[in-house]
């Protein structure tokens, strides 16, 4: 089977085509003009500038948004020396640290590390800490990114924490460094672009190592977008994703691009993903997967490459190559990548795939495949380990696996289902013109 896919290309902030904003931009050349700017108003970079990081307030509040127009105009803004702080009220931090109704573009930015702790929701991006109505455009950030919530949500991305509206992000790279989000009550959401999305994105690329963690609520991480809720196109990550909890109420979502799509006005179509992917949740599923952990986006034309692992002690795990947790459409996908699931929960199962973990009756996955080894082990419940899809309750046609597929179960009251294409196919579930070549065990 033969799957075409695009190559991404991206040029640097100076081979920009983009043509200054406005005529009448004011020309920025020095770290005090540049912290002066207001929150209206057209401006532009005359040259390179390095600020002192922990003297940087950032330009636009939440009551008061910045709302103009800046043009970096290929340069870079190094901040120097790290940045800590500490707020009881909800804060956004970044380069810009609220906007609404802006335009950014070509300008990269240098960080060193930048570590926020709110005791409200706590939003924090290398360009902007939360945007709503913004267009973001050919940014480069580099740099070592913390987000801390003590008593709500906190989100975290390399471009922007969170982003809303009519905005839309395009072009840009995390050139490497951390994202990582800490929650104690709420949820916490990191991506290498965007910790939250509810914007199209399009033609972004990620190395960065992205973690989430949350000690009593969801965690969502992915190397894109760590919760997603549009489209995102032609999009890769290089780096290492992880997530995990300790709630024993709330899940863990974590993928490659993306970690949570819960909505069916996402979408996710020609990316890929090639670093490593760990999942662990001590209370609701973890769902985890090459491109997305769990998702209610059509996938398209994506694949994974890195090793995706998932685990679970007290829930559901599913952990698939492409998808862990599937509940819309999934075609020309695939998978080369080692995928790895284990479950210590008594009550609940294990479902591995080498292309979905979990496809329920409101998926369909079609022209799919699976050449990485997929392995599957439970210690007290039941274990479905497929070359294609772990667990079915829909249809599947036209997909193939060439990995070794290994099943174990350590219980003595439950049992293990492993097969090249699926490991268990509920009665309404259909297979249809695909195939196995690879070599399956089972052990119970």
């Amino acid at each position: 089977m033969a799957l075409g896919f695009f190559v991404f290309s991206m040029s640097s902030p100076k081979q920009a085509q983009n043509l200054p904003i406005d005529v009448q931009a004011v020309g920025i050349g020095n770290a005090s003009s540049l912290q002066g700017m207001s929150t209206s108003g057209s401006y532009e970079l005359n040259g390179n500038i390095t600020v002192t990081a922990s003297n940087w307030t950032p330009i636009g509040t939440s009551s008061s948004p910045f709302a103009g127009t800046f043009n970096g105009n290929g340069y870079t803004i190094t901040f120097s020396g790290n940045v800590t702080k500490n707020y009881s009220t909800s804060y956004n931090y970044g380069f810009f640290g609220t906007t609404k109704g802006a335009t950014i573009q070509n300008v990269k930015v240098v960080w060193n590390t930048v570590d926020v702790t709110g005791s409200t929701s706590t939003y924090v991006g290398g360009i902007v800490g939360a945007a709503t109505d913004t267009t973001i455009s050919n940014c480069y950030v580099q740099g070592t990114f913390t987000s801390t919530s003590t008593d709500a949500d906190a989100s975290c991305g390399g471009i922007v924490g969170e982003i809303y509206g009519t905005s839309k992000v395009s072009n840009c790279v995390n050139l490497g460094g951390t994202i990582t989000t800490n929650t104690f009550l709420n949820a916490s959401a990191a991506g290498g672009i965007a910790g939250f999305s509810e914007v199209t994105i399009e033609n972004c690329h990620s190395s960065a190592n992205v973690n989430a963690y949350s000690i009593t609520s969801n965690a969502y991480a992915g190397g894109i977008v760590g919760s997603l809720k549009a489209p995102i196109t032609n999009c890769h990550n290089t780096g290492t994703i992880t997530a995990s909890n300790q709630s024993s109420q709330y899940c863990v979502a974590v993928g490659g691009v993306v970690g949570m799509a819960a909505t069916a006005n996402a979408s996710i179509a020609n990316c890929y993903n090639e670093g490593d992917v760990t999942g662990k949740s001590t209370g609701l599923s973890a769902d985890v997967g090459g491109i997305v952990g769990y998702s209610q986006a059509t996938i398209t034309n994506c694949y994974n490459e890195g090793n995706v692992t998932g685990e679970s002690t007290d829930n559901n795990a599913f952990v698939g190559g492409i998808v862990g947790n599937l509940t819309a459409t999934i075609t020309n996908c695939y998978n080369t990548g080692t995928i790895k699931g284990s479950n210590q929960s008594s009550q609940y199962f294990l479902a591995v795939g080498g292309v979905v973990g979990y496809a329920t009756t409101d998926a369909s996955i079609a022209n799919c495949y699976n050449e990485g080894d997929v392995t599957g082990e439970s210690t007290d419940i039941n274990a479905y380990v497929g070359g294609v899809v772990g667990y079915l309750e829909t249809t599947i046609t036209n997909c193939y696996n060439t990995g070794t597929i290994k099943g174990s179960n350590q219980s003595s009251q439950y049992y293990v289902a492993v097969g090249g294409v699926v490991g268990r196919a509920i009665t309404n579930a259909s297979i249809a013109n695909c195939y196995n070549e690879g070599d399956v065990t089972g052990k119970s």
